[in-house]
């Protein structure tokens, strides 16, 4: 199915901020609503949920209104 990407760099901690923008801006101004599937999210290579500059992609579930 469709999925927005969304990629989060700063620390695990921040990650609250990110999904709080997705789902509290974003998708409301978007033509997509949330669709009941999992969210995914990918750390990548050497991830470290204290780094500052650390990287994640979000993936949430999207379908067409």
């Amino acid at each position: 199915g469709l999925y927005a990407c969304f990629e989060h760099i700063g620390p695990a901690a921040e990650a609250p901020q990110v999904f709080a923008f997705i789902m509290g801006e974003w998708l409301p101004n978007s033509a997509f609503e949330l669709d009941d599937r999992p969210h995914l999210e990918r750390m990548r290579e050497g991830y470290s949920p204290t780094d500052p500059t650390a990287k994640e992609d979000v993936w949430i579930p999207l379908r067409g209104n």
